[in-house]
């Protein structure tokens, strides 16, 4: 056996490049997890469809309004999980609160979080004058 022999390079034989299955882009491969998670099966259909950036925003929209309405952050900016510590008295006022508006307690915290963050500068003092124990 010659070192031409051995080359990465070399042909595969025929019967073993039809043997193998094709692989899925990266796209695909994340869709039908999606699909899998939420107990569906494949959608081999539109596997041909053309991607583009507009296409994907779409899809992704379409998805999340699917899934329980649209959110508050745009699809360019996915969510992360965060730990912090509430009290007791705290948890219970969330959960009374999201149960009131009928939303989860982590969107109940993005709204209010993005309702402080559009209080002016003064607004903001006086709740933290009203509500911050030192």
């Amino acid at each position: 056996m010659g070192l031409a022999d051995l080359k990465k390079n070399a042909t595969q034989c025929e019967p073993y490049r039809h043997a193998q299955p094709q692989r899925p882009s990266i796209d695909e491969f994340i869709e039908d997890a999606i699909f899998y998670a939420l107990g569906k099966e494949r959608r081999t259909e539109q596997r041909h469809a053309i991607a583009k950036t507009s296409n994907i925003i779409n899809l992704h929209c379409q998805f999340a309004e699917s899934i329980g309405g649209s959110q508050a952050s745009s699809p360019q900016s996915p969510l992360k999980r965060a730990t912090f510590t509430l009290g007791h008295p705290t948890i219970e006022q969330l959960s009374q609160l999201s149960a009131e508006a009928k939303v989860s307690k982590s969107r109940m915290l993005r709204f209010l979080t993005s309702y402080f963050d559009n209080l002016s500068s003064q607004q903001r003092k006086l709740l933290y004058q009203q509500f911050m124990v030192d």
